[in-house]
């Protein structure tokens, strides 16, 4: 079976589902609604959504299909009307089952023998012990380093990646990144910092600026986005005000609109999930931060045009990257992306 190209929309009535399909035969059509899922068949065609609400089968859904284009657009209704669906541009997440049908290791395994089976008594009838309570505990960083081995990367996971690796020094600052401990990278890294930092430069610069203020008064989109973003929650407009403004059947203008190819980007990307502590989630975030600052800067000292030195940019301005340094802080992190 193939997957289809597919797209979604919604207001405040239906959420519409626009099918990408090639010399369809409208006869063979399955279309199947019941609450969160939605399934479609038209052979060689499948495609089953779990969406983050309920439909309904009503007597309201319609479909129709546009031969010059080749696309079938159906409007399955909403089964509370004004719903607001979030997440329906999350392509990868919809076509994912949830989580209640999906086959995982469990996280906590039982061992050992049952209390009874030991002869052991059930310690919350014990009188005696009032003061058995425990506090969350942690080991300090450097003990917990060594404890759990060299790890970096994507919330600390990895270890071991560069054995396999024989030129990553283009890359890569850390001069042995699979011996070498967390506190030892961020210390590398600041004396590193500290070496190369020319008060010079930033005087030059502090005086001769025309390139500097040319490229502060570029407007990225994102920050076009932003602005209407904080109009519409200024005046009011929500996603369920704009979803029924519009007439039934349509839908309402989003102000992040992506194209085909990044739309087919998104449906090949893994649905994976993470067991992650409070800390490795944490670490996740702010490396995202650091990671989206970097690339920020790329985008504004091109204007938007990425050049071949873009992605050298982003990976030696980043902490993460290039020192495969982690942050406990979010002011670790903008002052990591200040220097």
């Amino acid at each position: 079976m193939l997957t289809p190209e597919f797209k979604l929309c919604q207001n405040d009535q239906y959420v519409v589902i626009t099918l990408k399909l090639r010399h369809a035969k409208i006869s063979e059509v399955e279309v199947y609604i019941d609450g969160p899922e939605f399934r479609f068949y038209m052979k060689p065609y499948y495609l089953r959504l779990f969406l983050p609400g309920d439909l309904v089968e009503d007597g309201r859904e319609k479909a129709s299909y546009d031969i010059d284009r080749g696309e079938m657009v159906v409007h399955a209704p909403k089964a509370n009307q004004g719903e607001w669906f979030d997440g329906l541009d999350m392509l990868t997440a919809l076509i994912a089952p949830p989580r209640s049908q999906q086959w995982s290791r469990p996280s906590i395994e039982e061992i050992g023998e049952k209390l009874e089976e030991t002869g052991l008594e059930d310690s919350d009838n014990d009188d005696d012990n009032d003061d058995d309570w425990f506090i969350e505990q942690e080991l300090p960083q450097d003990q917990s380093s060594i404890l759990a081995g060299v790890k970096y990367g994507f919330a600390n996971r990895l270890s071991d990646f560069f054995a396999h690796c024989e030129d990553f020094g283009e890359v890569v600052d850390v001069p042995d990144p699979d011996c070498t401990l967390a506190t030892e990278r961020r210390r590398l890294r600041l004396a590193d910092e500290q070496e190369k930092f020319n008060p010079e430069h930033y005087l030059y610069d502090l005086y001769d600026n025309d390139d500097i203020e040319r490229l502060l008064q570029y407007q990225p989109p994102y920050c076009q986005l932003a602005s209407q973003h904080r109009v519409q929650t200024l005046s009011g407009v929500s996603g369920n005000a704009a979803a029924s403004s519009v007439e039934p059947g349509e839908c309402p203008s989003l102000l992040v609109k992506f194209s085909d190819d990044e739309k087919k980007r998104m449906r090949r990307l893994p649905n994976r999930q993470y067991l992650l502590d409070t800390r490795e989630e944490r670490a996740a975030y702010f490396s995202l931060v650091d990671v989206m600052f970097c690339y920020a800067y790329n985008h504004r000292i091109t204007e938007g045009e990425n050049s071949v030195e873009s992605p050298w940019t982003v990976g030696k301005l980043s902490p993460s990257l290039c020192w495969l340094d982690s942050f406990s802080s979010l002011s670790d992190v903008v002052i990591a992306c200040c220097r």
